[in-house]
């Protein structure tokens, strides 16, 4: 995303630039895809997988794994000409220093061939005797996968979707995916009030969930990992404490964003000159605890169906 955001800078003007918001969020969506796509298909190789099955996962494995090789090593490239570009800039604000490759240009390909020798030895493991015969799913199953995957639909448009902190002029409901003003009217999204709880000053674990909610991509990633993991049939301890992991992390970025509202209440600003300065909690922030509980709910869901499926399996 660094060499993306350098990438963009170092070419303002290319058409790209003025396309329109709908067709920006989709590149962005093809980019978190090939970002952290391996994330997605990893849950899979956690599991027994038949021969035909393995093979699938693998194969589409390194075909994510090429496509992020070619699309970091075209950013590179492109980076070194932005370098020139970027200490420009950096003279006009002020900025002094001189601009080199961070390690992360040498883990990457180690990292590569790290997961490039584990691929081979998936591809050369042999077939399993037998799999276990998945537990038809209940209906209480069914209840429980439903409520976390609308959980999750519910938290997407809350903490994305919807501004987080508005002005009192505004309607009771609106939608956005950044800052607006319109007349007396003005909001601003998640990503500007987890910025304004970090400039109130924070505790390192609030740090740590300001950084994981910037990287919307990363959390992002992880739900839509927790509602395909909530739909699978062969439950277990790991991974519905695997999943459980998801609602607390989003818990936390979510309490941080209640963080910087309350910023933004106490200290208030004028986002145009029409909007006045008194600010309060949007729906939003609603909107997004109101999607973190039901991924909960639909989790005890799970844990009641794998109590249910573990007493009913007999004794060996």
């Amino acid at each position: 995303w660094t060499l993306r955001n350098l990438i963009g800078l170092a070419v303002p003007f290319h058409p790209w630039a003025r396309l329109p918001l709908p067709v920006m969020l989709g590149l962005d969506a093809v980019v978190s895809a090939l970002t952290l796509g391996g994330l997605a298909l990893l849950p899979l190789l956690w599991r027994p997988l038949s021969r035909r099955w393995l093979a699938l996962v693998c194969w589409a494995y390194a075909v994510w794994l090429a496509l992020l090789v070619i699309l970091a090593a075209a950013g590179f490239i492109a980076l070194r000409q932005a370098v020139p570009l970027a200490f420009s800039l950096s003279k006009q604000f002020g900025a002094f220093g001189s601009y080199h490759a961070l390690p992360g240009v040498i883990v990457f390909p180690l990292g590569a061939l790290v997961v490039c020798a584990a691929l081979v030895l998936l591809f050369r493991e042999p077939a399993p005797v037998a799999l276990p015969a998945p537990a038809p799913r209940g209906g209480w199953q069914r209840a429980a996968t439903l409520t976390l995957t609308a959980g999750a639909l519910v938290w997407v448009v809350g903490f994305y979707l919807m501004p987080q902190a508005v002005t009192t002029a505004c309607p009771p409901v609106s939608f956005s995916v950044t800052q607006f003003a319109h007349g007396a009217c003005a909001g601003i999204d998640s990503d500007q009030v987890l910025q304004w709880a970090w400039y109130a000053g924070l505790n390192p674990v609030a740090s740590l969930l300001y950084t994981l909610g910037r990287n919307f991509e990363l959390l992002v990633a992880l739900v839509a990992i927790t509602t395909l993991g909530g739909w699978t049939r062969l439950l277990s301890v790991t991974t519905l404490a695997w999943l459980a992991a998801w609602p607390a992390l989003a818990f936390g970025v979510a309490l941080v964003a209640l963080q910087g509202v309350g910023v933004v209440a106490r200290y208030g600003f004028q986002l145009a000159a029409e909007t006045g300065g008194s600010w309060h909690a949007a729906p939003g922030i609603a909107v997004t605890l109101a999607g973190i509980i039901l991924v909960a709910l639909g989790q005890l869901g799970l844990w009641r169906e794998w109590a249910r499926q573990r007493a009913a399996t007999p004794a060996r």
